[in-house]
């Protein structure tokens, strides 16, 4: 979560909104802001260049950019990107002002509160929190502050678009065609492998013994869940940003962890919970009537000398030239393999990990691939994955339409939304003073 700046709390304020704060800016003392230092005005509030230096660092941090081997052309248009969601974020912030939208402090504090829990988690714990809040010359009350408005803005946001009202309206499978024709170049079709094997007792018993040892230095030794989860946790996603499963309607994970998450007293550690993936410790963050956050460190339980067999086979086959989607239909262990024929999903060349759900390695080794090609095994603790990218020709399309259109229907509803938000923030835009400095 703090890739490419470093750990640090003031980088941490920025990167948790990805927008410097949209309040108004504190006058210098001594008098008036200089000319230069304005970049734009929005109705009553002012952008300073300066908010903008400071987001397009976190950007190109973030972005794995080096703003030192960009042209200025490069430069400008990148600015002038950041300008503009600033502009975004201010006219949004007045308006629900103006409806007489409002949050109470209460909500804003326990917002704050939580993100203060998972900034000090991300670093490793209070210890180092508290010292690198130190070495920036700042205390813990100097950061709810500059986060406070942040997140009162973030929240008068989110409670104006869903007074919006966003339509849905069906898609049509002809729609569907003519979306995967027109963006095939765009897009990638996955089919995979899919390998799983019942753990046998040893392993059973060994990763438990691994899960309460973790437990153990956890709780006794006050060790750091999230770094464990980062070392430890052979649930990647999540262990990259210190376990942190997001917050989640009940209902959500499978049973077993499902009912700890809500059964589990906040702030305790959870003895290991078993679940088809592995043994499971739990930590719920906050829970309410409708939602919890929780985070864990799971453990798998390996792979034993069966599903090696297996996996060489597979290795084998493919590396002889047979066919993908009969290895799949002959190997798989995934459910509906003769309908799917193999099928995965269709994803954006450009996916990120969050979107496409799989790890960044994979997902590299994945958009790496031309159409026909493979890769694998990908050992995760669901089991193991081979992937082969299809080509997105009329057979594919056919396939998907059949058996993922659902997914087609979501996006292309999803876009409709997008564009309904983007024609309501243009209306708004347009009825707000905007004056841009040159």
């Amino acid at each position: 979560m703090m890739r490419g700046v470093g750990k640090t709390v003031t980088a941490a304020l920025i990167m948790m909104t990805g927008i410097v704060s949209s309040g108004q800016a504190q006058q210098p003392e001594g008098g008036e802001f200089p000319l230069d230092g304005i970049a734009a005005i929005v109705g009553t509030e002012i952008i300073l260049r300066s908010e903008i230096d400071m987001q397009l660092y976190i950007d190109s941090q973030n972005r794995g950019l080096n703003l030192e081997t960009l042209s200025e052309a490069q430069i400008d248009t990148l600015r002038r990107q950041i300008l503009d969601n600033l502009i975004t974020q201010k006219v949004i912030v007045a308006r629900a002002r103006r409806d007489s939208i409002v949050v109470s402090r209460g909500e804003v504090d326990a917002a704050v509160d939580r993100w203060m829990d998972q900034i000090r988690e991300s670093m490793g714990g209070d210890q180092v929190f508290q010292a690198q809040l130190a070495a920036e010359g700042m205390t813990e009350r100097d950061l709810r502050e500059r986060r406070w408005e942040m997140t009162e803005n973030e929240l008068l946001r989110n409670r104006l678009f869903q007074q919006i009202g966003i339509r849905q309206s069906p898609v049509s499978r002809q729609e569907g065609e003519a979306f995967l024709h027109e963006y095939a170049s765009d897009l990638m079709a996955l089919r995979s492998i899919y390998l799983s094997a019942p753990p046998t007792e040893e392993l059973t018993a060994l990763a438990r013994q691994r899960a309460e040892e973790l437990r153990r230095r956890i709780v006794e030794e006050r060790e750091s869940f999230a770094a464990l989860a980062r070392s430890e946790s052979a649930d990647t996603g999540s262990g990259s940003v210190g376990g942190d499963l997001g917050e989640a309607p009940r209902g959500t994970y499978v049973a077993s962890i499902d009912s700890t998450v809500w059964n589990t007293p906040l702030g305790t550690v959870s003895e290991p919970v078993r679940s088809q993936y592995g043994w499971h410790l739990v930590e719920v963050l906050s829970r309410d009537d409708t939602a919890a956050r929780a985070r864990h460190i799971l453990i798998g339980f390996g792979t034993d000398q069966a599903l090696a067999a297996r996996i060489e086979e597979v290795e084998n086959a493919l590396n002889a030239g047979e066919e993908f989607g009969d290895l799949a239909r002959r190997y798989s262990d995934a459910p509906g393999i003769e309908e799917s024929e193999g099928f995965y999903a269709v994803l954006p060349r450009q996916t990120t990990p969050q979107e496409s759900q799989l790890p960044a390695e994979w997902l590299t080794r994945v958009q790496a691939l031309s159409p026909g090609e493979w890769a694998g095994p990908f050992d995760s603790p669901q089991g193991i994955f081979f992937f082969q990218r299809m080509p997105l020709d009329e057979t594919t399309i056919e396939l998907i339409l059949r058996v993922d259109f659902a997914r087609i229907e979501a996006y292309l509803q999803n876009q409709r939304q997008i564009a309904q938000i983007e024609e309501y923030l243009e209306q708004l835009r347009n009825e707000t003073y905007i004056e841009i400095k040159p």
